[in-house]
């Protein structure tokens, strides 16, 4: 791929891979040229279990874009949504002068890579990003640029994000299987929010619920800058899986009932209105009540949403979030979502669908399609030439992606 001039973003979820290859020459892009999507095989949860059927999913959705966009691409942005993502804040903090003096890009370098030291995380974890907050300038908060700025101390705080190293590990081989280089790994929430959320609605505080088919990824944003992030082990699938065992009939039917009949709330039904399922045996197909199925579906649905909101809770970002939340992800098309999660968390919610990158509007205004266009977006924001293709895993690769930061922040 021509660097400098094209981004490749790829969703590596639990039911679909799905690659976005975008023009992002300057005067033209971001601009859509193609994409592949193909159902995902050998990913439960976010998190690799064959590395051979994540390769040939890899392999079909790139091929897909590479055809539909006419470019070959030798390296992408990769998302990570594995069950394990966790987050944590810290401070860090140095002395600029005892006399007030201009603070300089070294001045912040050194403050945020104090917050790098002595990490403690749980066994088998390791970074996956540093993300700085904000600054302080002599206890003058919210600073979102202090260079230049007069003061004695500068204080950061940057939130960071861990995942399971096994995962990280494991998607860097089907990925390097594939021959295919990696620019940088993206935890899901992060890469959604770049194409849903606006910068509006994060400086008010508002909460990304991502609902993927293995796990709802969560970032909540606060002051204009990411403050917590997670994920809730529980998808579309499991919604998939209720009804099969409500229903008694195969997955495969189940999923199909979701798509095409599947919905979070009564409103608009009518009381005798029935789905027909094909029985087991080929034999006589079975009227099931359309009340049955949305209970099944609203029931799921409201666990997945009271966990999220558990999460945030227990991280305290809870309140007040006067931007409320923005639902993505292929789980938010069930119809009926959107009034469900404004009765369960009692917040303004919408419907969040990417936006920022011209082409296709068919293609894009999908909200199954965040992630996907999310990497492509971080990739032409937060991405560098020199970096690309040079991912690193644990602390060391993700200090040396702070570069990148530095730059943009110096633009």
């Amino acid at each position: 791929m021509g660097r400098g001039r094209y981004v490749a973003g790829i969703d590596v979820g639990s039911t679909k891979v799905c690659t976005v290859i975008a023009d992002v020459s300057e005067g033209v892009g971001p601009r859509l040229l193609g994409y592949g999507w193909v159902p995902s095989l050998g990913i439960q949860r976010g998190a690799v279990v064959d590395l051979e059927e994540v390769g040939r999913s890899l392999a079909d959705a790139i091929d897909q874009a590479e055809r539909s966009s006419g470019q070959k691409i030798d390296s992408a942005f990769f998302s990570i949504a594995d069950e394990h993502v966790s987050s944590f804040n810290r401070r860090g903090l140095v002395t600029v002068g005892a006399k007030p003096r201009a603070i300089t890009q070294s001045h912040v370098t050194r403050a945020v890579e104090s917050t790098t030291f002595a990490l403690d995380l749980e066994p088998g974890q390791e970074v996956i990003h540093f993300v700085p907050r904000s600054f302080c300038v002599d206890h003058r908060y919210h600073v979102q640029n202090p260079v230049g700025m007069q003061g004695n101390r500068l204080e950061v705080e940057t939130h960071v994000i861990s995942g399971a190293t096994t995962s990280i590990v494991n998607m860097m081989q089907a990925v390097h299987r594939h021959g295919l280089d990696i620019d940088e790994f993206v935890v899901s929430p992060l890469a959604a929010a770049e194409a849903v959320v606006t910068p509006e609605e994060r400086h008010a505080g508002v909460m990304l619920i991502d609902i993927g088919g293995g796990t709802t990824d969560i970032a909540v944003f606060t002051d204009g800058g990411i403050s917590f992030t997670g994920v809730v082990a529980m998808g579309g699938n499991q919604v998939t899986s209720d009804l099969a065992i409500g229903l008694r009939v195969p997955l495969s039917t189940a999923e199909q009932v979701k798509l095409q009949t599947g919905r979070c709330t009564d409103t608009g039904m009518h009381g005798d209105e029935t789905v027909v399922l094909p029985s087991f045996d080929g034999g006589v197909p079975e009227n099931v009540p359309l009340v049955f199925v949305t209970e099944i579906c609203q029931a799921r649905v409201e666990e997945i949403l009271e966990a999220v909101m558990d999460r945030v809770a227990a991280s305290g970002f809870a309140a007040p979030l006067p931007g409320g939340a923005v639902l993505t992800g292929g789980g938010a098309l069930l119809p009926g979502i959107v009034e469900l999660a404004r009765r369960t968390l009692d917040l303004p919610i919408r419907l969040g669908v990417p936006t920022g990158i011209a082409g296709s509007q068919e293609v894009l205004k999908n909200p199954a399609m965040a992630v996907g266009a999310g990497l492509v977006l971080w990739g032409m924001h937060n991405g560098h030439p020199e970096q690309r293709g040079r991912v690193g895993t644990g602390l060391h690769g993700a200090k040396r992606r702070l570069g990148t930061w530095f730059r943009q922040m110096a633009l």
